[in-house]
């Protein structure tokens, strides 16, 4: 499959490949941390490939409404 294919396809998703890749990860580590897969944020956020904390952090709280923290303590 073409590079160009794939972004068409994505597209009509109304995403790119790598924005639908960091939404799969931060789902991971949402389900991680509710469900008491990891110990900690830093334990999510590595685990799920992210590399920076601080724009885990920042994305996840965008993105699910909550910190990642609060999210590990319910």
């Amino acid at each position: 499959m073409s590079v160009r294919t794939l972004n068409r396809l994505f597209g009509a998703l109304g995403a790119t490949p790598m924005r639908w890749v960091w939404a799969e990860r931060l789902e991971a580590s949402r389900l991680a941390l509710m469900q008491g897969e990891v110990r900690s944020v830093t334990d999510a956020a590595f685990a799920h490939g992210f590399s920076d904390l601080g724009h885990f952090s920042r994305t996840f709280k965008r993105t699910f409404g909550v910190s990642p923290q609060t999210m590990l303590r319910k």
